[in-house]
């Protein structure tokens, strides 16, 4: 039980940030993209990434790290933004020094094909949307993955398996061993 005549102001300051990040989180978790608000994205308080490679984590890590900065279309950096493939595109390369395409086309060639039963942290997913578009997360744990969505939106956690996502699913791709 907390004793709470003894919280100070910045024990304060520090439950209302956390309260506000919860806030954003949920916010950002309801996508457009998203048709089916009863499956509800479990937002991680925190995240403890399965057994996977030191690589797969190092390279999922940088990918949470951009978590909440904004979408654009073309963008691989953290102040810029990020589209899909620039996301990967720039946590594989900050975090392991490896230069993947920049394409999420010539992404879905590189690495070593997944089953959807066998993903692991830091597996590529992939995803046919709108007009054959192809879309690229990177898959963190318990059916989560990180991505960019869309214009407007920002870098947010989805559910492989939610009604939207399970439709468009097309394939996953193992990059780091």
């Amino acid at each position: 039980m907390i004793d709470y005549t003894i919280l100070n102001i910045s024990s304060i300051r520090i439950i209302i940030k956390k309260l506000f990040v919860l806030i954003i989180c949920i916010n950002t978790s309801s996508c457009c993209i998203q048709e089916n608000p009863r499956k509800k994205v479990y937002i991680p308080q925190k995240i403890v990434l399965q057994k996977s490679s030191e690589k797969n984590i190092i390279f999922t890590k940088e990918a949470l790290k951009q978590l909440n900065k904004k979408y654009v279309y073309g963008g691989s950096s953290p102040k810029k933004g990020f589209d899909c493939s620039g996301l990967v595109y720039y946590c594989a390369k900050k975090s392991l020094n490896l230069h993947l395409p920049r394409t999420t086309r010539k992404l879905i060639k590189i690495g070593n094909s997944v089953s959807k039963k066998k993903i692991r942290t830091g597996d590529l997913v992939f995803f046919k949307t709108k007009h054959n578009q192809l879309h690229v997360g990177i898959y963190v744990k318990d059916d989560i993955f990180i991505h960019a969505p869309r214009t407007g939106k920002q870098i947010k956690f989805d559910n492989i398996n939610s009604n939207y996502w399970s439709k468009k699913y097309i394939t996953s791709r193992r990059i780091c061993y």
